[in-house]
């Protein structure tokens, strides 16, 4: 028989350290995700995905249970954005699967479709075990950024390029930022990550990561309904 829970038992377990999920960047390296797929009659379909992120794109490969006919390589033109991964995956006979959603190291869910004659929709969830790279230093950019975000009405809705609530965001090098019209403050770089002092935008906090062109930009998680990128122009 199971002994039963003591109270010093249950404060052990709450106090014990729990390991964090970190958000993945344009140059995560190898991703492995197991999990499994829900969409119509399909309930709980094995799925697996082998990828290689550089440089904001993905390959790799993709395979599913028998039910879904998911067996092969991913498509050219999966991408990593904003700590989310889209995964394409061609088909038989004009099928398209597609895989949407966050991506971090321990887990990736999100929705699933299945274009072409048998079309479905629904969702995955995938854990894994992989590790974060340590990313290499970047440097603060110091000229006016562009603030937008993309917002995801759902699998069958376009995404929506905004603007954010923040607006356009300058650090300057003497330590001050300036964000929309007239919003000033301090700035502090910590590790590779910024922080923001002061002003209508205290105590927002952005990573520095590296844009598909190769620039650095900010991502701020705490400013609009999704992930916020403060982009330099191009």
């Amino acid at each position: 028989m199971r002994p039963p829970t003591t109270l010093l038992t249950t404060l052990a377990l709450l106090a014990a350290p729990h390991a964090h999920a970190a958000d993945t960047t344009a140059n995560a390296g190898p991703l492995t995700y197991t999990g499994t797929v829900t969409a119509g009659d399909l309930v709980g379909t094995p799925i697996t995905f082998r990828l290689q992120l550089q440089n904001g794109d993905l390959t790799g490969t993709v395979t599913g249970g028998d039910a879904l006919g998911l067996s092969g390589p991913i498509a050219k033109g999966s991408y990593w954005e904003n700590g989310r991964c889209i995964v394409r995956v061609p088909g038989p006979s004009r099928t398209t699967y597609e895989f949407y959603g966050r991506c971090t190291t321990d887990a990736y869910t999100g929705s699933f479709t299945r274009s072409g004659p048998n079309f479905i929709t629904g969702d995955f969830k995938a854990a894994g075990t992989n590790t974060a790279k340590a990313p290499a230093p970047l440097t603060v950019p110091t000229t006016k950024l562009t603030c937008a975000y993309m917002l995801y009405k759902g699998p069958n809705e376009p995404q929506e390029l905004r603007f954010s609530n923040m607006g356009a965001l300058t650090l300057r090098a003497n330590g001050t930022y300036l964000a929309g019209t007239g919003v000033t403050g301090r700035w502090k770089r910590e590790g590779n990550t910024v922080r923001l002092i002061g002003g209508a935008w205290n105590d927002r906090t952005a990573t520095l990561e590296l844009d598909r062109s190769g620039k650095t930009k900010l991502v701020f998680r705490s400013v609009d309904p999704d992930i916020t990128s403060c982009t330099q122009g191009r």
